[in-house]
């Protein structure tokens, strides 16, 4: 009966390694990585939620999922890898650069229209509205 040879688990007959070269160097290993999908998907939610930072919401979600799927890459390993680190990093980054232009932006309006209730007047006439009917409940003094 014949056996099948793997030069990798079987001894060598002459005592040396299975993978030396006559030469002194040794023969390569293929080594096969599978790519770790929620590493790739982190990554790529983490790009969309600094792409999508004016769009306050979705770069919450975005950068939410990226942590999350980061996180969920780890598997039963203790550490993170550092596609993941980078990932829980930009997610980061795009939840406070969202935050910072969302106050910016109210700190802008307050300016420019003195109160919340001059922010709603604004964009109730741009919207059609009648603002007494809508919110003037909120402001009656």
């Amino acid at each position: 009966m014949e056996q099948n040879f793997n030069p990798y688990s079987n001894p060598s007959e002459n005592g040396l390694p299975n993978d030396f070269q006559p030469n002194g160097t040794q023969q390569f290993r293929r080594v096969i990585i599978k790519p770790n999908y929620f590493e790739l998907f982190a990554l790529g939610f983490a790009v969309a939620s600094l792409l999508s930072c004016t769009v306050i919401y979705t770069a919450y979600m975005f950068a939410g999922l990226a942590i999350l799927f980061a996180v969920l890459s780890r598997g039963a390993q203790m550490k993170f890898s550092p596609r993941a680190k980078k990932s829980i990093l930009i997610g980061i980054a795009g939840i406070i650069l969202a935050t910072i232009i969302f106050v910016a932006s109210f700190l802008f309006l307050l300016e420019e229209y003195g109160s919340l209730e001059g922010i709603l007047r604004a964009g109730s006439e741009q919207m059609g509205i009648d603002f007494e009917e809508e919110f003037g409940i909120l402001f009656e003094q």
